[in-house]
């Protein structure tokens, strides 16, 4: 490519077109306006997702939480029988952080005797109390002597925390 030469100016005219440099375009402001409105939209996605949970999270019930446990742990304990044994302990301590979540009993940490005393106040049913009362007089016995616990037992059991739990939702 041969250059020409300017006689007006004494220069060669290799500039033929003007340049402009890509950052001065048009469409380089146009891809910089749609990355940063993207880079906007993502943050305003993940704050309101994170948002959303925390306040699901914060606006959870007691007895709405723990049924959701204790149904998990139903699920778990059908598709795997032999996990009875490990999944006792947990439904008990479901149970307790229901009592005390809903009626201010220190239950996590009191022996079961302790919170049968405190849960004669809370206006369960007779029958539901005597059921709740061998349900953790046994425990000490299941978790203590770690004595197998059958499928019918657990699952007795659970019905007697789902009861539990039935019985204690506020009325409106």
């Amino acid at each position: 490519m041969a250059l020409e030469f300017n006689q007006e100016t004494n220069f060669y005219s290799d500039y033929g077109l003007s340049h402009i440099p890509f950052f001065q375009t048009t469409w380089f402001w146009w891809l910089c306006f749609f990355v940063v409105a993207l880079i906007v939209c993502g943050v305003i996605f993940f704050v309101g997702k994170k948002l959303y949970a925390w306040y699901v999270e914060k606006n959870k019930t007691p007895w709405g939480t723990a049924w959701e446990k204790l149904g998990g742990l139903e699920e778990l304990c059908i598709m795997y029988p032999d996990k009875c044994d490990e999944s006792y302990p947990v439904m008990l301590f479901i149970l307790k952080k229901y009592l005390q979540d809903r009626f201010d009993i220190l239950a996590v940490s009191k022996t079961s005797h302790e919170i049968i005393s405190d849960i004669k106040n809370i206006g369960l049913s007779d029958d539901t109390l005597c059921e709740v009362k061998e349900l953790l007089e046994n425990s000490s016995d299941i978790l203590f002597n770690q004595s197998p616990i059958e499928l019918f037992e657990f699952r007795s059991d659970l019905e007697i925390c789902f009861c539990v739990i039935q019985e204690t939702i506020p009325k409106k």
